[in-house]
């Protein structure tokens, strides 16, 4: 392609990457893999500025890839963060510990 920002004459925007783990899927064997990472501080300000809370002290992911068909790919994980965002009332700083679990079927 010529313009790979452009596909079928639209536009597609591009958005700024806060952090990423790429993974050379040819060398994941068929069992998969499974990571654990921490998150950067200069990554984590990043996040913090696009969800627009005040900080995230810490983030960290558990992942497993497993091969599932040609070319496509499960992507498990877990994540678990420390958010200090404002009270919309008292405007005063609140700390959450926020996880969360995801599945994605990716491919190729």
């Amino acid at each position: 392609m010529p313009n790979d920002n452009i596909l079928n004459n639209n536009v597609i925007p591009v958005v700024a990457v806060e952090f990423s783990r790429p993974v050379d899927v040819t060398l994941l064997g068929r069992k998969g893999r499974s990571f654990e990472f921490q998150v950067g501080a200069a990554e984590r300000a990043a996040l913090a500025r696009r969800y627009s809370v005040v900080s995230i002290d810490r983030l960290e992911a558990q992942c497993d890839i497993i091969p599932e068909r040609k070319g496509c790919f499960r992507l498990n994980g877990g994540f678990t963060a420390a958010v200090v965002q404002l009270c919309v009332i008292s405007l005063e700083t609140v700390a959450e510990r926020v996880t969360g679990k995801f599945s994605l079927l990716l491919q190729q």
